[in-house]
């Protein structure tokens, strides 16, 4: 009678094997030694499937829906960036996907993307794990978007690019947010930002906000009034020329200690980096690039300072 090797040796040989030996031919030669053999493959091959162009990702999506596999595949994935094919219409096999992959935790949409809002709002009901989201512009809403993000409880870290969200649908994402990036927004008010970051004071570690308009004819951007609340933030990043002394006015002020602040692109002068030198508001790490109204002595007259290598 054949003796069996133990579970976790067989584990051990499997994955060097595949790593010596990584192809396609080797990987589906090792899928059929038998069922175990196909577990260890599929955790260690699916977990961080690469999408690499539409053929791939049409297979791929296929073969997760597949009711003729030897394991649920999708229940495997964990990590999806679709950047390398969210110029085409995909929409219905990212529904697809959503739908067999319940253990997503990272998703990467791309920019811009084909996928619509009702197959984000599925990532509510199926992907109860998905902790990471980046959200570029969505070509069937140029305008504005309204959408649910409720039921997203896992969500740690999101990045909205270019997407014409609404305060609204903003304030829906999940009040445990640790990592929040939003980039180039143009339809986002100041007071839903404010609301935004108040019902997060508690969780919220890092904020940037890049290239956003967050003011109006009626009412200045003041990002004090965003930040304050923020009792756990620890890096801060603005970038913009919507950035400017008047839209910093205050935030010097806040008794508060910063692991990173990094100010790019913006139009401040050297009076915002006076009263930041004079300020309650400290960090170890200060970035100051590419702001062509601030002057080197200003520059270097603030004690966080310090020149990149």
């Amino acid at each position: 009678m054949p003796v069996m090797l133990p579970f976790d040796l067989q584990q051990v040989i499997c994955e060097y094997a595949m790593d010596v030996a990584s192809n396609d031919k080797f990987i589906f030669r090792a899928m059929c030694v038998c069922k175990l053999w196909a577990h260890f493959v599929c955790s260690k091959f699916y977990r961080d499937y690469e999408i690499k162009n539409y053929l791939g990702f049409v297979g791929f999506v296929r073969t997760i829906a597949s009711r003729d596999t030897l394991l649920p595949y999708g229940e495997y994935i964990r990590n999806v960036d679709l950047s390398p094919v969210n110029r085409y219409g995909i929409d219905m096999r990212v529904h697809k996907m959503i739908r067999y992959c319940p253990n997503l935790v990272s998703l990467t949409l791309g920019h811009p993307s084909s996928v619509k809002p009702d197959t984000i709002r599925l990532m509510s009901k199926y992907c109860k794990n998905l902790r990471i989201l980046h959200m570029g512009g969505l070509e069937s809403f140029p305008f504005m978007l309204e959408c649910d993000f409720g039921g997203l409880d896992s969500l740690t870290h999101v990045e909205i690019q270019m997407t014409p969200i609404d305060g609204q649908s903003l304030n829906t994402l999940p009040r445990t947010l640790m990592d929040v990036r939003l980039v180039k927004l143009d339809s986002l008010d100041h007071q839903s930002l404010v609301e935004f970051t108040t019902h997060r004071r508690r969780s919220l570690q890092t904020l940037v906000i890049d290239r956003c308009t967050l003011g109006s004819r009626s009412q200045q951007a003041d990002i004090a009034q965003v930040v304050r609340p923020l009792a756990q933030l620890k890096r801060l990043e603005l970038s913009g020329a919507q950035v400017d002394d008047r839209c910093l006015e205050d935030l010097f002020d806040i008794p508060l200690e910063l692991d990173s602040f990094r100010l790019t692109h913006t139009h401040i002068t050297d009076s915002t980096l006076y009263r930041f030198a004079a300020g309650r508001l400290k960090c170890r790490h200060l970035t100051i690039e590419h702001n062509p109204f601030v002057s080197e002595q200003a520059i270097t007259s603030l004690p966080h300072y310090r020149r990149p290598q």
